[in-house]
């Protein structure tokens, strides 16, 4: 590999990392309003509740005055306001369980981002220690490059001396 294609790849991890840190920002900010749409919702509902079992309590008190003039409308209102209650009370379960399930999906993206981090975190450390092997790759090779220089020059320093001792040779000859 070659220090582009290194450097392109850990540009392109920190641009993953980026996307997915702002992604995370982006699921927290989600979670945050959902959060308030929820205590919105809950603070709505139970002043709906309240109405309602205000509502039903009134009538219930005008309906006890009646039983005694009609004992089976008493006992049809009784059977509404216990079916009222029964579906007031089956909201609430309701909700509990989409909120118990809404913290369950959360826990469970929470953990695979934490997985994903720990992901990228071994990639970099990866990236940094590729790093650090080409660097000393890249000295070692300088220094080999070196070495041949020299041993070159020297060389062509013999080769002179030889070629000048051949010529003293010819003309002492």
């Amino acid at each position: 590999m070659d220090i582009q294609t290194i450097q392109q790849e850990k540009n392109d991890s920190l641009k993953s990392l980026a996307e997915v840190t702002m992604k995370v920002s982006d699921a927290k900010a989600a979670l945050s309003a959902l959060k308030n749409e929820e205590t919105e919702y809950l603070v709505e509902r139970e002043e709906k509740t309240h109405a309602l079992v205000t509502s039903v309590m009134s009538d219930s008190q005008e309906i006890l005055k009646k039983t005694q003039e009609n004992y089976g409308e008493v006992k049809s209102i009784v059977s509404l306001a216990k079916e009222t209650c029964d579906i007031v009370v089956q909201a609430y379960d309701d909700i509990h369980s989409l909120t118990t399930l809404f913290d369950k999906k959360t826990e469970d993206w929470q953990k695979s981002v934490l997985e994903k981090e720990k992901e990228f975190a071994v990639i970099k450390k990866n990236l940094d220690t590729e790093s650090v092997v080409i660097e000393n790759e890249k000295k070692n090779i300088e220094k080999t490059k070196k070495a041949l220089q020299n041993d070159r020059k020297l060389l062509n320093d013999r080769k002179d001396m030889l070629e000048r001792t051949i010529t003293r040779l010819k003309v002492t000859l």
